[in-house]
């Protein structure tokens, strides 16, 4: 028997060092232990972990701003929040005769109709501004492989002349943008202004 061997029973062996390999394989084989079936019944039995409840906090200084349900809205807070077909039927009627007014060469700009959003609608002037683009590439081509140079006033005045309504429709839209935001502007500057800024309030004896 190895040193320091200790037979707490006939089925375990406790070593408090190395046991001697070749005691062991001289010793009988001894019954190994079965493997433990569980059944689908005893694996029922365990309780389901119980997931922990999620929950939000704020800050004390936050403002919560609380959205209601669609269901626990009425028919009339629905319209007001929602589109409905009206809604669409009118913006397309909108649409429809703002393209009509810019195909005349005029760009409405009120509460009612607005031009901005619909160039791509006409058909006509983005395919007239197509073509300018090709006729000047093909000409400025065809001078570079006939003549093998290139004159510069040549390309100017070739290029202006095709392009000049397109600097004075972009000439037009920044006016009117220029024209729609000035009013803020103009409130914002005198804002920010330290002469004209907000007035100061005077607490009264």
């Amino acid at each position: 028997m190895p040193p320091y061997c200790f037979s707490a029973s006939p089925t375990t062996m406790e070593y408090e060092s190395k046991p001697d390999m070749s005691h062991l394989c001289s010793q009988p084989q001894q019954e190994q232990l079965q493997p433990r079936s569980v059944s689908f019944d005893e694996d029922e039995q365990q309780p389901a972990p119980v997931a922990p409840k999620k929950s939000v906090s704020f800050s004390p200084t936050s403002e919560l701003y609380l959205i209601p349900h669609h269901n626990e809205m009425s028919e009339e807070e629905r319209r007001a929040t929602y589109m409905t077909s009206q809604d669409y039927n009118r913006m397309d009627r909108e649409n429809v005769a703002t393209v009509r007014q810019m195909q005349q060469q005029s760009f409405p700009a009120n509460d009612d109709l607005y031009f901005r959003g619909l160039e791509n609608a006409l058909p006509q002037p983005m395919k007239e501004r197509k073509q300018r683009i090709k006729f000047v590439v093909f000409h400025v081509l065809q001078e570079q492989h006939q003549s093998h140079t290139l004159n510069d006033e040549w390309i100017e005045s070739l290029r202006y002349h095709f392009t000049s309504k397109s600097a004075d429709f972009a000439n037009k839209m920044g006016i009117w943008d220029y024209e729609a935001m000035r009013e803020d502007l103009v409130n914002d500057a005198k804002f920010m202004s330290p002469i004209y800024g907000p007035p100061i309030t005077t607490l009264s004896r």
